[in-house]
């Protein structure tokens, strides 16, 4: 077997390098997952925050012209 400076096995050390590059390859896919569920929660309000806002709108339009029409019916 040959030894590195610090008394390990090269197959310790290579074992390690492994398991530390698996956690950070881990670590780093739950964070992109994360990211992208998070991405897709606040899409997904802003969705629901704009058409609530266009069937506001549009409710408040069709309002106002059928007041607008019925004020005009009665002064004529």
């Amino acid at each position: 077997m040959i030894h590195t400076a610090f008394g390990m096995s090269t197959a310790v050390v290579v074992a390690v390098v492994v398991v530390v590059v698996v956690a950070v390859v881990v670590a780093v896919v739950v964070v992109v997952v994360v990211v992208v569920v998070v991405v897709a929660i606040v899409v997904a309000v802003a969705v629901e925050v704009a058409v609530a806002v266009a069937v506001a709108a549009a409710v408040t339009v069709a309002v106002t012209v059928a007041v607008v029409k019925q004020r005009h019916e009665h002064s004529l």
